[in-house]
């Protein structure tokens, strides 16, 4: 079984990564690196503190003005505070048990690193990885962030967008010679997995600080601003495809 499918990774890491000539390798080279999303990463950002200073709403006097009382400050930060710490500790857990944990255990090198297949491959700019690529970290980190975004945010185009920002991570990975699909599968896996338990703790917190979880944030300037970050992205690897 497991030959068949080692086979089959094969098979399909063949088929998918190609020479694609001096635009396709300079755009997918960019896109895999981490400062390409930055843009992406402040909308993220952006969107919680919108999500934190929304959902916990003022109180107002009896004469129907606007109070703003120091506990509702204190939650609206308590909750800012939670969104960005749960953040942080699915990449934490998503990178630390994909890298640290899974990639010297099972210890499968990368095709780039296998003897059996390098050579057949196509890599970009002589990048090749570390030895070992199962699972991929790439595809456990961005798949955590947006299945957390996504379950925080149930709208069909913010969730579009947050998918289309993982698939096009991952397939850059295959693209350069550095993962098997089987990689980026199980890395998959892992991310959403490790996103969803994060959002199921995070309702948990919520619910015992007594802080409202749900979700009345404006989706549109959401999704503009999710779809606008990922324009910008195109805009800096067209440039940099230039120089």
């Amino acid at each position: 079984m497991i030959e068949t499918l080692n086979a089959l990774d094969h098979e399909l890491m063949l088929w998918l990564n190609y020479d694609g000539g001096t635009f396709q390798d300079a755009f997918w080279y960019i896109l895999s690196q981490i400062l390409s999303w930055i843009p992406l990463y402040i909308t993220i950002i952006f969107v919680m503190f919108s999500d934190a200073f929304r959902t916990v709403w003022p109180s107002y006097s009896p004469h129907g003005e606007l109070q703003v009382g120091g506990n509702q400050k204190q939650k609206r930060w308590m909750k800012f505070i939670l969104l960005l710490l749960f953040t942080a500790l699915i990449f934490a857990f998503t990178d630390r048990i994909s890298a640290g944990i899974i990639k010297p255990l099972v210890a499968r090198s990368r095709p780039s690193h296998d003897l059996s297949i390098m050579d057949q491959l196509h890599f970009v700019n002589d990048y090749h990885g570390g030895a070992y690529g199962f699972v991929s970290s790439h595809a456990a980190n961005c798949f955590g962030l947006a299945t957390w975004v996504s379950c925080l945010y149930k709208r069909r185009s913010l969730v579009t967008a947050m998918m289309m920002y993982a698939v096009l991570n991952c397939y850059s990975r295959i693209y350069l010679g550095v993962h098997f699909p089987g990689d980026i599968i199980c890395g998959t896996i892992l991310g959403i997995l490790c996103g969803w338990i994060g959002y199921l703790c995070y309702t948990r917190f919520c619910q015992r600080l007594d802080i409202p979880s749900n979700k009345t944030v404006n989706p549109l300037p959401i999704t503009l601003m999710l779809w606008a970050s990922l324009l910008a992205f195109a805009v800096y690897a067209v440039f940099m495809l230039f120089q």
